[in-house]
Parts: C-alpha cells; structure tokens; sequence
C-alpha cells in the first residue's frame, strides 16, 4: 500500500473512533430562534461535509480563474506572434 492511502486510512479510523465516542445528545441554536436537539457526532460529521463542500468549491473557483488566466495569457501570447509575424512579411520588399 501506498503511504498516502495508509495514512487516510487511518485518519478515516480515528475520526470514526471520534464520531462513535461523542454520541451524547447536544442541542445547538440557530439564529436566535431555532434550536435543534442532534448527537454530537452529526453535528461533527455535518461540520466536515460542509467544510468539504465549501472547501471544493473554493478550490475549483480558483482553478478556474487560473486557468482563465492562463489561456489568457497564451491567446495574448499568439495575437502578438501572430502580429509580428505579420509585420515582417509586409516590411519585406518585393522582388520582381
């Protein structure tokens, strides 16, 4: 096995043994109005998803733009050969 699974193999075990040692019931209010009564591992595990989920978001936003950027860039790149070239053929004098 590679190192890296070995290792969130056991990041995976150790947040199971977390999840099933806090199972006593926890009540946690939500904008000043609601209250929900939950064990605590729901709410530990519905705190990683969310975490998760933004954090993927993030990251593919960030991804984007950067790529954005990149083809940017590499268009720009292209238009300015592309021109250069252009100049040089039509500063060259015929020869007839």
């Amino acid at each position: 096995m590679k190192p890296k699974t070995i290792f969130l193999l056991i990041v995976v075990i150790l947040f199971a043994i977390i999840l099933i040692d806090n199972s006593e019931k926890t009540t946690i209010e939500l904008f000043f109005f609601w209250e929900a009564s939950m064990p605590l591992f729901v709410l530990i595990f519905s705190t990683l998803v969310l975490g998760l989920i933004i954090g993927w978001f993030t990251h593919m936003s960030y991804s984007r733009g950067k790529y954005k950027n990149k083809l940017l860039k590499e268009k720009e790149r292209l238009s300015a050969s592309k021109e250069s070239s252009e100049s040089r053929t039509t500063a060259e004098p015929e020869e007839e």
